[in-house]
């Protein structure tokens, strides 16, 4: 076998044909899969060409062929034994970066891209060796589709009239990878963020980033090569290689390089990794991967405060050890491994004998595992001491509860932990440090949100929309053990108890408003011409967490929409919680806006104390 690295339209310069044989899958890839992430590759070294960096070459993968004997006037050509979606896809986005290009008047580009997807000169059978790639039989007709129509509107117009879907029942995957690109293409050139860019400029930086860092590594077989065995070895048993299966023959092929004993590092340090635990999958965003792979993805970010990707992560490890030299040796370097992996077991296990595994219970719930680095970075590098790693936890617990409250959104909290990780690493860590880091932040997608601000959304926001997977509970069961005190006994808190609304949804049958009128029903409402202010009032408090407390499950169908007194008792009688202790008090006898308003206020004065802010900086609430 000889290996050679090409770039995307290195692979398809000159006349030449891949050919993929019959036996062969269909193509399947699609969007969320493998389209947008070859995407976000290829997006990220054209933005590098942009902003003038010269981006490092970016792998892609293999692709294993064979040679084809022809004869005469026919194109050269080698069957493509392993990487078939690979190359479709290449030539696809090709087609439509070239249709692109012609549609906005970029003919220079545009000649560019004609001569990597199509074969030109003398060839024996011009309709089917023009093509660079061949599909299979049934793929061919959307192929040509793609290749030939020259337009999106074009390509569009065939989507649901696809010969392969009518004939095979093969879906247009080709049509949709087509159109995906090209609208890819067409974001690119309208986004606002890179307006500061021309039209040509974009292309060319794509242009560059296809011809210079985005590389396959081509292995051609020679003549004793098995094609088929070496098939099979790449394909063995449908599983392909993950990430940390690369990373651990790299190791150990240092190891054996090295004269280091592989065998006892293996027992002495691996072994853990091949157990079940850890090819156990965890969902990271949307997709689901090994907690291997995971580990490593957070170890590597923990090391380098970059963002890494499962996908890019063999690479980027590999180029960390050569850039850094971290370990004298293998076995130094397994060692790190194992303290890292100590207390990831840690964060996954989620049990309330360690303080990262009760911090890790809140983080599900929350569903916030990208602050898992910088855990890492604070259990594993700086090693704080146990009371200063509480206070840690403390405020990043204070700082995700109360945005979370006040309606903020964490959709950068990837970028913001591993900023506030490198701010870390470079300065002291400890709790001061992360307190003045976290108080920098002066807009919604980074701030912490003081007192005041905090104290507002408490009382007025729409806490029920919390309730989904268990956040309000989890604010609410934290306010509850807050409340009790030293005579209180220490009772664990019910299992799967639920919220209740105290001043039902549907309020209107049982609850008169302040002047003593029955409400009309929402419904009638919403459809009146004149609007009821007192009973829009009321809807605008309902949800709010002042009317809001937990019950148990068995106890909450039972009191439904029923009247205050009948529910007050029922909520006296069955249930212990400090939260509904409150409605012992002879002052509680009626329950209104006001009384909704009193009981924010109250529960706030425990949230304060739950969730603190630094007191050199809190601007203070209202009680």
């Amino acid at each position: 076998m000889k290996p050679f690295s090409r770039t995307i339209l290195g692979l398809f310069d000159g006349k030449r044909r891949y050919v993929i044989p019959l036996f062969q899958r269909q193509y399947v890839w699609q969007e969320e899969r493998q389209l947008k992430p070859l995407w976000d590759d290829i997006m990220a070294k054209a933005m590098g060409r942009l902003e003038n960096k010269e981006p490092r070459p970016h792998f892609l993968g293999a692709i294993v062929l064979d040679q084809l004997k022809t004869f005469g006037d026919q194109v050269p050509a080698q069957i493509v034994i392993d990487g078939q979606q690979r190359l479709t896809t290449f030539q696809i986005l090709l087609a439509a970066f070239r249709d692109f290009a012609v549609a906005n008047g970029n003919d220079k580009y545009a000649d560019d891209f004609h001569d990597v997807t199509e074969n030109k000169g003398t060839m024996e059978n011009r309709d089917i060796e023009r093509f660079k790639v061949w599909p299979t039989h049934v793929d061919q007709p959307q192929f040509m589709t793609c290749l030939s129509s020259k337009s999106k509107e074009e390509v569009k117009s065939q989507l649901n009239k696809s010969h392969a879907r009518k004939i095979t029942g093969i879906e247009p995957h080709m049509i949709r990878a087509y159109l995906y690109f090209y609208e890819a293409l067409e974001l690119f050139r309208d986004d606002p963020e890179t307006q500061q860019y021309s039209l040509h400029q974009k292309i060319e930086s794509l242009y560059r980033a296809l011809s210079k860092n985005l590389e396959i590594v081509s292995i051609e077989l020679e003549g004793d090569d098995d094609p088929q065995i070496i098939f099979e070895t790449l394909n063995a048993r449908g599983e392909p290689l993950l990430a940390s299966d690369l990373l651990r023959n790299y190791i150990f092929l240092k190891a054996s390089q090295r004269n280091e004993d592989s065998a006892a590092l293996y027992n002495t340090y691996w072994l853990r990794f091949d157990k079940s635990f850890w090819k156990t999958e965890e969902k990271q965003g949307r997709l689901k991967r090994p907690r291997i792979d995971i580990f490593f993805q957070h170890l590597l970010q923990a090391k380098t405060g970059e963002e890494i990707s499962v996908s890019h992560l063999y690479v980027d490890y590999k180029q960390w050890i050569k850039d850094t030299h971290p370990f004298s040796s293998v076995a130094d370097e397994l060692t790190l491994l194992n303290r890292y992996a100590d207390r990831f077991e840690k964060l996954i296990a989620a049990t309330d004998t360690d303080l990262l595994g009760r911090f890790s219970k809140i983080l599900t719930i929350l569903d916030v595992k990208t602050i898992y680095p910088l855990l890492l970075f604070l259990a594993c590098d700086a090693q704080v001491a146990d009371e200063e790693l509480a206070g840690i936890l403390t405020d990043l617990e204070s700082y995700l509860i109360r945005r979370l409250v006040c309606g903020y959104t964490g959709k950068n909290y990837n970028k913001f932990f591993l900023q506030l990780l490198r701010d870390m690493r470079s300065s002291t860590a400890s709790r001061a440090r992360l307190q003045e880091l976290l108080v920098a932040g002066v807009n919604e997608p980074t701030v912490w949100p003081d007192d005041a601000t905090f104290h507002s959304a408490w009382r007025s926001n729409n806490c029920y929309t919390l309730a989904r997977g268990g956040r309000l509970t989890l604010i609410l069961s934290k306010i509850e053990i807050a409340m009790r005190t030293s005579k209180s006994e220490n009772m664990p808190l019910p299992k799967n108890m639920t919220v209740e609304h105290i001043m039902p949804q549907s309020w209107e049958a049982h609850w008169n408003l302040p002047d003593g009128r029955t409400a009309a029903t929402r419904l009638n409402r919403l459809f009146s011409q004149d609007r009821d202010a007192l009973a829009d009032y009321r809807d605008s408090v309902i949800h709010t967490i002042g009317n809001l407390t937990l019950l148990t499950t068995s106890l909450n169908p039972s009191i439904g929409n029923v009247g205050y007194e009948e529910k007050r008792q029922e909520i006296l009688k069955h249930s212990e919680l400090a939260l509904n202790r409150y409605f012992h008090d002879k002052d509680r006898d009626v329950w209104n806006e006001d009384k909704i308003a009193k009981r924010a206020d109250d529960l706030f004065s425990f949230a304060v104390k739950v969730w603190p802010y630094p007191p050199r900086v809190s601007s203070g609430a209202a009680g």
